[in-house]
């Protein structure tokens, strides 16, 4: 809250666990965050596991039911964070959570090439009307994160959903 209020136009994000010593500890703390937009970060990176649990994995289905009931508690988008190593897996939970984004640490050092992956699959059979959908969706996100990284994010999916025949990039 007092960075918020010392920093009103810098873009601010917490990363946190679902809690320290139980997965659900977050219900004690989210609303104080989430309450007033003034005080509340802009987004959220939450890893579905508590301090507790460390590294030891919890099963698919516990995965889930926490990150729906953090997103279905907080007002600001939530980007999802644990054991994402797999393209299946982080689609599966944004599908199925209604998370804005996801986050992945380990899965990425296990596979470097998981988010082009993540990118192939999700554009491979697209038409460019579902392309077009997404494209702005994903924008309308980025904007959260304000200049430059909101340019620089459509450029970048923009050369990668449509290149060689981009559309947009001229316009960028």
């Amino acid at each position: 809250r007092a960075i918020r209020q010392q920093c009103p136009d810098l873009t601010l994000s917490v990363k946190m666990r679902s809690g320290f010593e139980l997965a659900n500890e977050y219900q004690n703390w989210i609303s104080d965050w989430s309450c007033d937009k003034n005080d509340a970060p802009d987004f959220f990176i939450l890893h579905s596991r508590s301090v507790r649990e460390g590294y030891t994995p919890v099963t698919e289905d516990e995965h889930l039911q926490r990150s729906i009931d953090f997103i279905n508690r907080d007002k600001q988008p939530v980007m999802l964070n644990g054991d994402i190593n797999n393209v299946q897996t982080a689609y599966d939970r944004m599908l199925k959570t209604n998370a804005s984004s996801f986050m992945s640490a380990r899965g990425w050092l296990k596979n470097p090439y998981i988010f082009r992956n993540f990118e192939k699959g999700l554009f491979e059979n697209s038409t460019d009307n579902e392309k077009f959908s997404f494209y702005l969706k994903v924008l309308e996100n980025a904007k959260i994160l304000g200049y430059p990284y909101h340019k620089g994010k459509q450029i970048e999916l923009s050369q990668l959903m449509f290149a060689p025949d981009n559309p947009f990039l001229a316009d960028l």
